[in-house]
């Protein structure tokens, strides 16, 4: 008898395995809308985030040379022009982003709701 790996709640949620705890987010979301996934999920939480540590990893990057030539640490007002055009330039491709995820769940769901036997709600 072989035993089968358990899958981590994300694969369960993007092959398709819809769990009630999944149906039950996926429910809240539709919920919310789809701007405010786009907005949340999108632009703050992927776009702000990359933002930030692209911002990060930059800093990071230019260290060995600013040590180099004696200007590290840069002044806060180079770092915070880095930071407002990252976190002008990131959230608007998180609206891409938001917006595809948004579109890839909601048609994974409706497959589901397609695929249940009449009467069940799958939980």
């Amino acid at each position: 008898m072989t035993q089968q790996k358990q899958m981590s709640r994300w694969d369960r949620f993007w092959r398709g395995e819809w769990t009630p705890e999944n149906i039950e987010r996926m429910e809240r979301r539709i919920e919310r809308g789809r701007l405010h996934f786009i907005v949340w999920v999108g632009m703050v939480a992927w776009g702000g985030t990359m933002g930030v540590i692209t911002v990060a990893w930059d800093l990071w990057r230019q260290r060995t040379w600013r040590l180099e030539l004696g200007t590290w640490p840069p002044s806060v007002t180079e770092v915070l022009g880095d930071l407002s055009v990252s976190l002008a330039i990131w959230p608007i491709g998180g609206v891409l982003f938001g917006y595809l995820m948004w579109e890839t769940s909601l048609a994974s769901y409706r497959k589901y709701q397609k695929e249940l036997p009449t009467g069940q709600d799958g939980r």
